[in-house]
């Protein structure tokens, strides 16, 4: 469901990227940017593999408190974003808020063109005149993404993993996970940590 949201918001965000900043907001957003510059800036002595994942973290953090606080000014402000520019972004916006909500049991363009009423192909087309890139890109890097997260900041195994993504068997996990990331789930979990 949060995602869901973080999705509808960024989406609206992309068709007005402007936002109005009272004094106060201006002030709080630009003490928010030097703390992110501060941490991203710190010393390039050699860190122990702790401190850079902590390091990391803390940057990932204080991004997306940022991007939170100017999405919060957003809604403050009552701004209402522009309409979408024409059919295919309305159907670009419709599929990557359906895919936010499905991307864990969904993984076809079949699927999403089904549920927009709409063919496979004529998805995929107005998913990369709108993005450049597929439907099916998108849906792989969803999944690839999260698997990701799960992967480096929890403590789920990686057949836990493979079941919370709906997958049918671990060695299917396995096979998706190496073929678009380039190596096996547990060869990226020791990897990050």
């Amino acid at each position: 469901v949060m995602r869901a949201v973080n999705a509808e918001s960024a989406l609206r965000l992309k068709s007005q990227p402007c936002v109005k900043l009272d004094e106060e907001e201006k002030n709080r957003v630009e003490s928010m940017l030097n703390l992110l510059k501060a941490a991203m800036s710190g010393t390039q002595l050699k860190e122990s593999q702790q401190a850079e994942r902590l390091k990391a973290e803390l940057v990932k953090s204080l991004g997306r408190t940022l991007c939170l606080e100017v999405m919060l000014c957003r809604e403050k402000g009552g701004q209402q974003s522009s309409k979408p520019r024409g059919r295919k972004d309305v159907i670009f916006q419709n599929f990557m808020l359906s895919l936010f909500r499905h991307y864990k049991t969904q993984r076809t363009v079949g699927f999403y063109a089904k549920e927009l009423h709409l063919s496979p192909r004529y998805l995929s087309n107005a998913v990369r005149d709108c993005s450049g890139q597929s439907a099916s890109h998108w849906i792989v890097s969803m999944v690839v993404s999260e698997a990701k997260t799960l992967l480096e900041n929890s403590q789920l195994s990686v057949k836990e993993i493979a079941n919370r993504l709906n997958f049918a068997s671990l060695s299917f996990f396995g096979r998706y996970f190496n073929l678009y990331v380039g190596m096996r789930p547990n060869e990226y979990r020791r990897t990050v940590k």
